[in-house]
């Protein structure tokens, strides 16, 4: 999995308001850093930083992401009930 690849697509699916296709791109990516992987760059002139030497912006990768995506998922599924 590329976790860069699936948080621009989560962004763009939410901008787009696609919430329960940015729904499974939240599970996947989460699912993801839950099983060791590393978070993606929240923003691209992160890119440049060595996230092995700087512990401390890696953990801010990882807490935005993790709420991101945990809010997609709460709007997602109350929108589905709403609409069910």
């Amino acid at each position: 999995m590329d976790p860069q690849q699936t948080w621009y697509c989560l962004l763009q699916s939410v901008a787009a308001n696609e919430l329960q296709e940015a729904r499974e791109h939240a599970i996947n990516l989460l699912s993801w850093m839950r099983r060791g992987g590393f978070p993606p760059m929240i923003h691209p002139t992160l890119e440049r930083v060595d996230f092995q030497s700087n512990v401390f912006l890696a953990q801010i990768n990882r807490l935005v992401v993790v709420a991101f995506c945990g809010r997609v998922q709460l709007e997602a599924d109350r929108l589905a009930n709403k609409n069910s």
